[in-house]
Order: structure tokens, then sequence, then C-alpha cells
């Protein structure tokens, strides 16, 4: 959960490095995001057959493709394009993939 939180504050902290043209500085705090993404959802593996009810894994795919997207961007070097889909794709939707994934291991946590 830590991590999750972590993640937000650096793809926001990306986000608005981008609008003030801190390009590299975005995009070297965007892969460790996508590093920290890809490791959280690997160890959330073995526990999704316990976990109730859940959009985890609709909402994972649109969140590689944000990633996905802000990545090209990147590479093809459109800041433009990586502010536009980092504010309106990947901070949003890592968003509503934390709050999922928080509603879903509450139970775990509280417990």
């Amino acid at each position: 959960m830590e991590l999750a939180e972590t993640c937000q504050e650096g793809l926001e902290y990306a986000r608005d490095a981008l609008g003030r043209g801190m390009v590299g500085d975005s995009l070297a705090v965007i892969a460790d995001a996508l590093e920290a993404f890809s490791r959280m959802e690997a160890s959330l593996q073995p526990l999704l057959p316990g976990l109730p009810e859940n959009r985890l894994h609709e909402l994972t795919g649109r969140l590689r493709g944000a990633f996905d997207l802000v990545v090209a961007a990147h590479e093809g070097g459109s800041a433009g394009k990586a502010l536009e889909y980092t504010q309106f794709f990947l901070v949003p939707g890592y968003q509503r993939w934390r709050e999922e994934l928080e509603r879903c291991l509450r139970p775990f946590v509280a417990s």
C-alpha cells in the first residue's frame, strides 16, 4: 500500500515536471513508477483468486496502455503528448487502479 502511494506521488511529480518542461526528470520518474507498478502487479498475482470481485484486471490493462502511450510519446520526442497522456490517462488511471486495489485489500490489511 505504501509503494502504491509513493508511485502515485511519483506520477504526479512527473506530470508536474512535464508541465514545467523538465522532460528528462519526468521520464526517469515514469520509468521508476512503471517498474514499481510491475512489481506490485506481480506480487498481487497469488492474491487475486482470494480477493472479492473486482475490476483490477480491467484497470491494470488500461493502466498498462496508458504507460505505453506515455513512454511512446517520450521516445518519439513529443513532450506535449507525453504531458497530455500523463495528465489525462496515466495519473487518473493509476488513481482508479489504486483505489480499487485499496478497496480489495482493505479486509486483509485491517485484519
